[in-house]
């Protein structure tokens, strides 16, 4: 059985931004949920010293970047770093040439370079870690979506992260991103709610509700399978991932153990990694190999041509499983199965069917 290794994080939310928009009070609880979620023994198990939190008039441009950088000297490349933020982002220039950021406690829309941190500057910060194990999490898309137009003092709304950020930000070894939408979406709150929409399903997931890998523990692409999953059954927003180069479903969570003796699941929901795996061990160098997309019926023009074989292969089951991509998912491995007859992975996966 792999053993589950507890990570260090840094944990950010602005909510009182005192010269752009404010954000809700979930904002603030967000970031402290997540935070007691690492540091629970029964989820993931973090060592409370090792999660820094920087919540409103601490979690300026500096205190943020400074808080990363500690992280240099102590962190293993098989330690998890976990970076979270909840605040807005904005976004500057043309499509071409734009640049995301993300805006600390002080910023405004016009001095961007000294409140707020761009995406190459956390670029920059994540790839001195040595961690191949990174997970960043951006819930910065509240922007025309979590209050009024203009709110109160005449205070201007940032625009969101734009739909760059996520690519660049995942160019790292071992680096995974979530953002909570698209750039065209807004992150939603629901009326009542503790959290947010999107934070609810990524604290659901680390709690256990999110399809536990067979040595019992939560994978990163099993984790956003469920979060996809579970926001677009309660919003119109879909959560995005991105990563350049991941080979490992590592472990974000303690999870269960699956029972030896639990039942079979349809293909739709066999556990993501296990249809990865099958298909990577085949088609290695992705959906394209061979043009078994195409000979499924797949449309390679909706395909994501990015990174390794297996993350090309995550995103384009992602896609599928979305309803997207041309073809189904059973389509796709009975003709896997046509070009390997003989393949039980492939076999024991379409078996229910």
């Amino acid at each position: 059985m792999t053993k589950f290794v507890p990570g260090r994080a840094v944990i950010v939310a602005i909510s009182g931004y005192p010269y752009v928009d404010a954000l809700p009070r979930a904002v603030l609880n967000d970031a402290s949920d997540i935070a007691s979620t690492l540091g629970d023994p029964k989820f993931c198990g973090y060592d409370p010293s090792k999660i820094h939190m920087l919540m409103e008039r601490d979690a300026t441009r500096d205190n943020i970047l400074r808080a990363i950088d500690q992280n240099v000297e102590s962190l293993t490349r098989d330690e998890p770093f976990f970076f979270f933020f909840s605040g807005h982002g904005d976004r500057h220039g043309e499509v071409s040439s734009e640049r995301s950021y993300l805006l600390g406690y002080q910023a405004t829309l016009d001095d961007h370079d000294v409140t707020a941190i761009s995406d190459a500057d956390l670029v920059e910060r994540l790839d001195n870690l040595p961690s191949y194990r990174q997970v960043v999490i951006l819930d910065a898309c509240h922007a025309g979506g979590m209050g009024t137009i203009k709110a109160a003092r005449g205070r201007v709304k940032p625009k969101g992260i734009g739909a760059s950020a996520p690519q660049n930000l995942s160019s790292g070894r071992g680096r995974v991103i979530f953002t909570s939408c698209r750039s065209d979406e807004v992150a939603v709150v629901l009326d009542g709610a503790r959290n947010s929409v999107f934070t609810t399903s990524i604290l659901r997931g680390l709690q256990g509700a999110a399809r536990s890998k067979d040595d019992g523990t939560i994978g990163i692409f099993d984790l956003f399978d469920y979060v996809a999953d579970d926001v677009a059954s309660r919003s119109f927003q879909h959560p995005i991932f991105k990563t350049d180069n991941l080979e490992t479903n590592f472990s974000v969570a303690r999870g269960t153990p699956r029972a030896q003796n639990s039942p079979a699941l349809p293909p739709a929901m066999q556990p993501i990694d296990d249809v990865v795996q099958a298909l990577s061990e085949l088609y290695p160098l992705g959906p394209m190999q061979g043009e078994i997309w195409a000979r499924a019926g797949g449309d390679v023009s909706r395909l994501v041509i990015v990174g390794q074989g297996r993350t090309q292969w995550f995103s384009a089951l992602r896609l599928l499983r979305q309803g997207g991509g041309g073809t189904t998912e059973r389509e796709l491995l009975e003709k896997v199965l046509d070009e390997y007859p003989g393949n039980t992975s492939i076999k024991a996966i379409l078996q229910p069917i």
